[in-house]
């Protein structure tokens, strides 16, 4: 029944210009009890929640996804400057007011966690839940200087199955996904530009001031850039810390670690359970940064967090 999101939009603005949203929805908003809040990683879009949709609105969820400015099919940003955690948490909330939603777990894959930890932290009571996608309290720079380093290019595809290829061999940390997976994964990563190569459906220019984001003052929304040299993308010398932020939720967490990861150590997981006594953990095998969330088991383990009864069919 849910099988094709609805594809939605809304207008956001910084001080500066104004651009689209875009969201992604599934299920009924009216029949729903509680809105299940999916956002992606820093080079991904909304569409990576396509399953998570399609099983949670079918028990009673409203599923929303949006593709974050520069991704997918919202908007790019003529200051590739703004984009940061400010912009982020800016454009959500307005996402959150405009539909007039409330009841709200968070599901957040790597950035989208970070913005997701942001949101707890300065709107104590706006979430309900908060489920972080391999991503923590504080963030490895080995993970971080990998990301960079193939964040930094925009390479482009005379065909459709080398653009395939080469996402498979940049997101194999997502699992031993099936290649029904991969297709999807692929058919909503990739667009035709007007020479009629296949290019990605981000932003180059976004990885820009990432490096800082997530130790901004998210209060002040104010940043200092940071300048990356693309021909040595490799500027990350140490963790980004995010421990004041985590120290002010008291929400109750689940967080899916890949077994490999190299952005979330086993070692932070612990920590931050010292910290907040809700916080569950759970680590999926064979998978790096990030898990790539599409099967039952998935479903099963997202269900018990949010205490749901669940039938699996035979």
């Amino acid at each position: 029944m849910f099988d094709v999101p609805q594809v939605n939009y809304i207008n956001c603005k910084n001080d500066t210009e104004e651009y689209r949203m875009s969201y992604m929805a599934w299920g009924n908003q009216e029949r729903s009890h509680t809105t299940l809040i999916c956002v992606h990683g820093l080079n991904r879009n909304g569409r990576d929640y396509d399953y998570i949709g399609r099983y949670f609105a079918n028990l009673g969820y409203y599923v929303i996804a949006p593709d974050l400015v520069g991704r997918g099919n919202s908007g790019h940003l003529q200051n590739p400057m703004r984009y940061d955690i400010p912009t982020y948490i800016t454009d959500l909330l307005l996402l959150i007011k405009t539909l007039g939603i409330s009841n709200i777990t968070w599901l957040g894959t790597s950035l989208g966690g970070i913005v997701g930890m942001n949101i707890a932290a300065i709107m104590p009571g706006l979430l309900q839940k908060l489920i972080l996608v391999d991503i923590g309290a504080e963030i490895e720079s080995v993970g971080l200087a990998r990301i960079v380093a193939y964040s930094t290019t925009h390479p482009d595809f005379e065909t459709y199955e080398l653009a395939k290829q080469y996402l498979i061999e940049t997101s194999s940390e997502f699992g031993h996904l099936p290649g029904e997976v991969w297709e999807h994964f692929t058919r909503n990563s990739v667009q035709k530009n007007m020479q009629g190569k296949y290019v990605l459906k981000r932003d180059v220019n976004l990885i820009k001031p990432f490096l800082n984001a997530a130790s901004v003052n998210t209060s002040s929304g104010t940043t200092d850039p940071v300048k990356i040299d693309h021909a040595k993308p490799d500027p990350v010398k140490e963790n980004m810390q995010m421990w004041a932020q985590w120290e002010k939720i008291l929400i109750p967490v689940l967080v899916i670690r890949g077994q490999h990861s190299d952005i979330l150590s086993i070692d932070t997981v612990n920590k931050m359970k010292q910290t907040n006594s809700k916080m569950l953990s759970v680590e999926i095998a064979n998978t790096g940064h990030a898990p790539f969330l599409y099967n039952q088991s998935h479903f099963d383990l997202l269900s018990e967090f949010l205490n749901l009864q669940v039938t699996t069919k035979s």
